[in-house]
């Protein structure tokens, strides 16, 4: 699946440089507290998995930004499924491309 081909990690070293960049665009870098249910501004970790780029833009633009790894549920699926074999569309038993 290439996990970082869809949500590219980010070091944390690369992630404050385009933190700044993003948030000169409009799109800080950010997560979800825990406490408050508000978005906050992203917390030092070693790796980031940030979404840079969401269709239909209208309603889900709001989410660019959004770090994907800040929230364990949403790491543990990206890990899992990274793991996971990869199903093409030859793989389906009602295939007509057999």
């Amino acid at each position: 699946m290439g996990l970082d081909s869809h949500y590219p990690r980010r070091r944390s070293h690369r992630a404050r440089t385009e933190h700044t960049r993003y948030r000169s665009g409009g799109h800080p870098l950010w997560e979800w507290d825990a406490q408050t249910g508000q978005r906050v501004t992203i917390s030092p970790r070693d790796a980031y998995y940030s979404i840079i780029y969401i269709e239909p833009a209208e309603p889900l633009g709001e989410l660019v930004g959004y770090d994907l790894g800040s929230d364990e549920a949403h790491r543990a699926a990206m890990m899992l499924a990274e793991r996971a074999p990869r199903i093409d569309q030859g793989d389906s038993p009602d295939s007509e491309y057999e």
